[in-house]
């Protein structure tokens, strides 16, 4: 299959109305233990609300750092007493809900 290939685009949006968005990704150089997850806090009106960056050792695979991610996204949330969120990940294995 050609990259792109029976993938559907999708354009970013921002969120509802009072509600924030945290995108979560990850990444895994294979061959290593070595990793890394970034998360991202936007608004409704598209404003940057909040981040964080981590480098993660002593990991094995991409999925393992995609689930990483998901919890670094929901602890930032948890920290920072954000309410009304959606995540956001492009990880399909990773399927996660958190409520109050």
């Amino acid at each position: 299959m050609l990259c792109g290939q029976g993938q559907t685009k999708q354009k970013w949006q921002t969120p509802h109305a009072n509600t924030l968005k945290i995108n979560v990704d990850g990444a895994w150089k294979p061959g290593t233990t070595e990793g890394g997850v970034g998360v991202v806090v936007i608004d409704s009106t598209g404003k940057f609300v909040a981040s964080c960056a981590v480098t993660l050792v002593n990991v094995f695979s991409a999925l393992q750092v995609e689930a990483l991610v998901a919890r670094t996204g929901t602890v930032l949330a948890m920290e920072r007493d954000f309410q009304n969120v959606v995540f956001e990940s492009d990880a399909f294995q990773i399927h996660f809900k958190v409520t109050p």
